[in-house]
């Protein structure tokens, strides 16, 4: 599930619940209106003065007579209430369809935008033979070619600009993600700083990636799999199989992230922001979090054992045996490196 969806959630009810408390309101108010004269919304009245001059047919002089007429006006009725209820919806009516217009060719452009991105990358895999070039460099460490280098910087520019453009659609960020590691793209990339905000990764192989100085507040990079988790531990020790291997996190923007269950050996999070992120029964083996911002972070069940946590700010943070962090003495027990 997307990190979006409950706050997407949240915020239908909180529009309903406003609606309706604006209902009862109105409701409420209306009798009070009533008793108010000025507002017009009761029976209404007004009267009118006349002065005639008539002869008094007994003596003959002209006498002045005052009539007073009242009108009187029923209070609003239904009718009346639905007419003026119809006048005052027609612009909000209006609005809510432009928005919903607006809100649908968004959609539908950022749709066809990622559609665009994946034809292109794929026509760089295989009619520019990136595929290829990258499979030789895999089998020879000495393998140099400009076009791999070449082809590589254009698919680069490519990711970093349509994740910007997918601004916080963080489920399409997650697609592209997805197809870069499926494709074997993951780990040739340099994805240096880029926009991954609210970023739906749950289950995404990141081995290898290259996301210093990336933004991942509010992504979900939760490891649920079950099948890609016994695979995992299989693998381990050795890493050789491991789906998160070697990740570069370091000055990476994670705050409120769930990266919980990710096996995450020896991956780089040097001066990360980690504020309020979910690492519960994360492997952090060997990891480097130096300078990193843990505070409030959760690490319930995390594997500490050789991390470096050197001037690591732990304030508020849960360690893995449930407890909040309070000295640093505290650290030893779970085998902290350089503690």
């Amino acid at each position: 599930m997307s990190v979006q969806e409950p706050l997407n959630g949240w915020n239908t009810k909180r529009k309903l619940l406003i609606i309706v408390l604006a209902i009862a309101g109105a409701i409420a108010v209306l009798p009070v209106l009533y008793r108010v004269n000025w507002v017009g919304f009761g029976a209404d009245s007004n009267k009118s003065v006349t002065v005639e001059e008539v002869i008094n047919p007994r003596d003959g002089k002209i006498v002045k007579l005052t009539k007073t007429t009242e009108h009187f006006q029923s209070g609003k009725t239904l009718w009346d209430w639905l007419g003026l209820a119809g006048t005052l919806a027609i612009p909000i009516v209006l609005y809510q369809f432009q928005r919903s217009e607006k809100q649908q060719v968004d959609i539908t452009s950022r749709e066809e935008a990622m559609l665009a991105y994946f034809k292109h990358i794929s026509e760089l895999l295989i009619d520019k033979e990136l595929k290829l070039l990258i499979t030789k460099k895999q089998e020879d460490t000495n393998f140099k070619d400009p076009k791999l280098n070449a082809l590589l910087d254009a698919a680069r520019a490519c990711t970093l600009s349509i994740l910007r453009r997918l601004d916080k659609d963080g489920e399409r960020k997650g697609r592209i993600i997805r197809f870069l590691s499926d494709a074997g793209l993951i780990g040739e990339l340099n994805l240096e700083q880029a926009e991954l905000t609210n970023a739906n990764l749950n289950n995404v192989k990141l081995k290898g990636a290259k996301l210093g100085y990336a933004k991942l507040s509010n992504a979900n990079l939760s490891l649920t799999d079950p099948r890609i988790i016994k695979r995992i531990k299989k693998a381990l020790p050795t890493l050789s199989g491991c789906v998160d291997a070697e990740v570069l996190l370091y000055c990476a923007d994670l705050q409120n992230a769930d990266l919980s269950g990710r096996f995450l050996p020896s991956a780089c999070f040097k001066s990360a922001i980690l504020k309020n992120a979910i690492l519960k029964n994360t492997d952090l083996s060997n990891a480097d979090l130096s300078n990193a911002d843990l505070r409030n972070t959760d690490l319930t069940d995390a594997n500490l054992n050789g991390t470096d946590l050197t001037d690591a700010d732990l304030t508020g943070a849960i360690l893995p045996d449930g407890n909040k962090y309070e000295l640093r003495q505290q650290l030893k027990q779970f085998g902290v490196g350089n503690c």
